[in-house]
């Protein structure tokens, strides 16, 4: 039984480009993503824009790097990261 997968190549085809047509036309790949600064650590990341019409929201969020707890504030394109003590 093939799961219709079975033609993908990540050698030579990256995932953010196919498209998987078995599941109504939905796209598979290209997450946006924004950099974001650790208010703790200082440290910078990527963190994943949540989809257009969910903003502008706020999401709880552990730094990558050290792990303390933050609020990610995303609006359009933006995101901006602060302390639970701002």
């Amino acid at each position: 039984m093939s799961d219709g997968y079975d033609n993908l190549d990540l050698e030579t085809e990256p995932l953010a480009s196919w498209v998987d047509e078995s599941r109504n036309g939905s796209q598979i790949g290209c997450v946006e993503t924004t950099s974001v600064t650790c208010p703790s650590c200082f440290e910078v990341f990527e963190v994943a824009l949540p989809p257009a019409d969910e903003c502008p929201c706020e999401v709880d969020y552990d730094c990558e790097v050290c792990c303390r707890p933050m609020i990610i504030s995303f609006s359009e394109n933006m995101a901006d990261a602060r302390s639970l003590n701002d």
